[in-house]
Parts: C-alpha cells; structure tokens; sequence
C-alpha cells in the first residue's frame, strides 16, 4: 500500500490511495468543497476536505466489481488512459472533433439534397415543360433589377 501511494502521488500529488471498510483499495483524489451557513445574519464560508474517486483496484475497475490486487503498472496504465487533469488540449481536440463532425453532416446534407435533385430531374423537367416563363412578371426576381443597372453604365 505504501509503494502504491509512493507511486500514485509521484504521478499526481493530489492522488492518493486508501483501503475501505470492505476491504477494497480505492484511488481518491484530494478535492476541496465549500460550505456556507448563516450565523446572526452573516454568512460564514468554509471549505471541507472531500477526496473524490478515481477507480477503485477491482476486476472491472469499479466499485461493483471484486477486489483484485493489481501491480503498480496496470494502476498507472489506468491513470494515464483516464486523466483529463493530465490533457491540456483535450478541449481543442473536442472542439476539433465537434467542427469536423458539423462539417461533414452540412457535406452529407448537401450531397444528398444534390442526389435527390439528380434522381427526380426528369420529372421536375416534365411538370415544368408547359410552363412559359416569358411571360412572368421580372421586376420581382432581383437578378433582373442587377441586370438591368449593368445594361445601363
């Protein structure tokens, strides 16, 4: 145990290792909460030294799981595949993510609305073969009025 914690808090000081009353070794991180309670009319704050899990050393890694005595490398292997603390540009890489994942939906949007356009071509063409645009009133369509100010200069 004293090996486990010398090693856990070399990875990350505020790490720590502890065994709980059913006999499970958990790995803790040192974790501050803040509390408020009114007194006379004034507010008194304080914080309250609350460690929060990590993982516990069970056959699954949780809580539910059976208590299994891991080496030191399995436990840092599972620190460093699950901190975020030690990933700095895991929010860029995020939004990265988040920006292609968008691109590529407006990308596939837009091919599929130009593949649907493609297949239904013939019968567009065939409902609008009657209709005589000759006669329809330009000064509405906007491209007429740029046009129009190009024919003048």
């Amino acid at each position: 145990m004293r090996n486990l914690n010398k090693t856990i808090s070399r990875y990350d000081r505020e790490l720590f290792a502890k065994r709980d009353g059913l006999g499970m070794i958990r790995v803790l991180r040192k974790a501050q909460r803040f509390l408020s309670y009114s007194f006379d009319g004034a507010i008194l704050h304080y914080a309250v030294s609350t460690p929060s899990d990590v993982f516990c050393l069970t056959d699954n890694w949780t809580i539910r799981g059976r208590p299994v005595e891991w080496g030191i490398e399995p436990v840092l292997a599972r620190l460093k595949a699950i901190d975020v603390w030690s990933h700095p540009e895991i929010q860029e890489e995020l939004i990265k993510n988040i920006q292609k994942s968008d691109l590529s939906e407006r990308r596939d949007l837009r091919n599929n609305i130009e593949s649907f356009l493609l297949d239904f071509r013939k019968q567009f063409a065939k409902a609008f073969n009657d209709i005589n645009t000759s006669t329809l009133d330009k000064k509405a369509d906007p491209r007429w009025k740029k046009e129009k100010v190009k024919w003048q200069s």
